[in-house]
């Protein structure tokens, strides 16, 4: 009996240190201003936009940021994944450190092949982006913000989503969760 006591002490201690984290790492990403470089980094990329759709790219940055579970997340914004790359590539330690990052396992959402992997991606990408901006995901009044910014920005090489396949292939993805 007293293992078991002191096996729940400690998960409740280690899941009120965890969000603690979680807590300080939002605030740091809240906080943290982009350095002039990146902007300049995706002007290169994309010469066609100017200074307030750069701020609306750090927008989808800081929000693909925000999402706890980046590192199993389908970029649906190449733009996004095109500035994500290069903050990660230039980023000191100590930011990927208070950020929980690691280069690598992000990937946009229609560059690889079609998978279940991508797919799940993009249906949990859905749900994140969803919860982050309060809107339904299976009833949404629009895209979210990383659904809609390459549309939004006229992006060449971007994606396009129409809110309907979007709300399809959702509730597809969840139908076939309550299947099995």
């Amino acid at each position: 009996m007293k293992i078991i006591i002191i096996v729940v002490i400690i998960a409740i201690i280690f899941m009120v240190i965890m969000t603690d984290i979680e807590k300080e790492r939002r605030l740091f990403i809240k906080a943290y201003a982009f350095p002039d470089s990146l902007h300049e980094k995706v002007k290169y990329h994309y010469p066609h936009l100017n200074d307030e759709q750069l701020s609306r790219v750090m927008e989808g940055l800081r929000a693909t940021l925000s999402t706890p579970s980046l590192m199993t997340l389908s970029i649906p914004s190449q733009v996004v994944y095109v500035v994500l790359q290069e903050f990660m590539l230039n980023a000191t330690d100590d930011e990927l450190r208070k950020l929980r990052l690691r280069l690598g396992r992000s990937m946009p959402s229609k560059l690889t092949s079609p998978s279940a992997q991508t797919e799940d991606g993009m249906n949990h990408a859905w749900e994140l982006c969803c919860q982050l901006e309060t809107i339904d995901a299976t009833n949404p009044a629009r895209l979210p913000l990383l659904f809609a910014l390459d549309a939004e920005l006229d992006i060449p090489d971007g994606f396009r989503y129409s809110l309907d396949d979007c709300v399809k292939r959702y509730r597809e993805y969840l139908d076939s969760r309550t299947e099995i």
